[in-house]
């Protein structure tokens, strides 16, 4: 790179910087993630992740097939709204959709969701149409580890984790396909504590949890202010290759797909209560500690060397315009963005159509 091209970050603007991504993305997460838990009748256990989503006038917890696939007749699955201290059960039918998407969504029952709580929906239109952060952009994601969730004292208790880290390229494996994925840098040993002292837990438990775009180098680039309202859903993780120092999540165009194919629609059945076996009603069977957060990012993230003029590329969201523009304001720059968008969603529907035919044909069954 040329020596006179000014960097997008000074070393010391970067270090200084990312720990107020990690804070602020932190804060913004709490509201919108989901622990998933076994309801073993007289005490709960972690199982996995997810985000609560608003697809049509219902809300539910998006997360992985083989998340969901655990819940039966005889083995309820639970959740927790932020702010309450009270768990309740899934009620009513779920949708799925196998590897290599893996991707469910879990019905909340309405009568919670509209109970007082903290919680708020991540909405469809907050999905960007495809997987494509600038290069160098932060990710963020915010789960329940397993070993971050556990029964003590008749309450369970319940640590959540932000982790901010960067893009890395997908390991060789039969079951990664970059067509479908993307990694994301997750190495505890390495990481950065940002709030408490625990450090990066090892992921099972995360499977489930909503992969941000946080929109930190986008904003840069475009020379405006950056805040955690521009982030957007990126992906949801579903793998860990244990040996290799990442997590594994399903493409925005996927999730996107699945989301919106049941947004409009009535494909659920009308809420039947799961048979109770605790205490009070909905499914609600114990009590539990508020949800408590720990968050860190990853050592490989050090200044870019970018020029600043670079044009942002980063996702759009659907029905209404992206919160961060290009730094040319002109129609010229404006039809150039708009093109690029237009090629992006006509390579995104050829690999998508399969998809799209089958979950068509499920609706309809």
């Amino acid at each position: 790179m040329d020596a006179e091209t000014p960097l997008l970050f000074t070393e010391d603007d970067w270090n200084e910087a990312v720990p107020l991504v990690v804070a602020n993305m932190t804060a913004h997460l709490a509201a919108r993630r989901a622990p998933v838990f076994f309801d073993r009748g007289d005490h709960g256990e972690g199982w996995g992740s997810g985000g609560f989503i608003a697809l049509g006038d219902r809300t539910f917890v998006l997360t992985n097939e083989h998340v969901a696939a655990a819940r039966s007749p005889t083995q309820p699955l639970a959740s927790q709204l932020s702010g309450q201290d009270i768990l309740w059960r899934f009620t009513g039918d779920h949708a799925h959709y196998p590897a290599p998407l893996d991707l469910a969504v879990l019905p909340v029952p309405k009568t919670v969701w509209h109970s007082t709580h903290d919680s708020a929906p991540i909405e469809v239109d907050d999905i960007v149409i495809g997987h494509h952060p600038v290069p160098g952009e932060l990710l963020a994601l915010s789960g329940f580890a397993g070993e971050r969730v556990g029964f003590h004292f008749e309450s369970l208790i319940s640590e959540a984790t932000c982790s901010v880290a960067r893009e890395v390229p997908l390991p060789p494996d039969a079951r990664f396909d970059p067509r479908y994925h993307f990694g994301v840098d997750y190495r505890p040993d390495l990481a950065t504590q940002v709030i408490g002292a625990k450090g990066l837990p090892v992921p099972p438990g995360l499977s489930g949890s909503i992969v941000w775009d946080c929109r930190f180098v986008a904003a840069k680039m475009a020379g405006e202010p950056w805040t955690p309202a521009l982030a957007q859903v990126t992906g949801v993780v579903w793998g860990w290759p244990s040996d290799l120092g990442c997590l594994v999540a399903t493409r925005a165009e996927y999730v996107d797909r699945f989301c919106s194919a049941w947004s409009d629609r009535s494909a659920f059945s009308p809420e039947a209560p799961t048979q109770s076996r605790g205490r009070g009603d909905q499914g609600r069977f114990l009590r539990s500690s508020a949800l408590r957060s720990c968050s860190s990012y990853q050592p490989s993230m050090k200044p870019l060397a970018t020029n600043r003029s670079t044009s942002v590329a980063g996702g759009v969201r659907r029905r209404r315009p992206a919160a961060i523009s290009p730094n040319n304001s002109s129609a010229p720059a404006r039809t150039v963005r708009v093109s690029r968008n237009a090629l992006r969603l006509r390579r995104y529907s050829a690999s998508i159509r399969g998809l799209s035919k089958l979950l068509t044909s499920l609706i309809h069954r």
